[in-house]
């Protein structure tokens, strides 16, 4: 039966849950009730440390970008559902 992630029961397919806000290992950041500290962070879009993928003075790396739509990398959900549209 399908399930969110953080519902998994496999907890080896789940992977390490790790805050990206304090760094502790039994939360996620979105259940962090810490603010967000950038000097924490690890960019998602240059692997860097220091800032947020938002703040990101490189230009986006479309290629690790995955849509949560159809499951392809290189674009978003948004994108996909503007292509959609356009068939329709």
């Amino acid at each position: 039966m399908g399930h969110f992630s953080k519902d998994c029961p496999n907890v080896e397919a789940r992977g390490p849950r790790t805050c990206r806000n304090c760094g502790s290992e039994d939360h996620i950041a979105k259940e962090c009730d810490q603010p967000p500290n950038p000097d924490n962070a690890t960019c998602r879009n240059c692997e860097k440390q220091g800032h947020f993928s938002r703040d990101c003075p490189e230009p986006k790396d479309w290629s690790k970008v995955k849509c949560n739509n159809c499951g392809e990398m290189g674009h978003t959900i948004k994108v996909s559902s503007q292509l959609f549209r356009k068939l329709l």
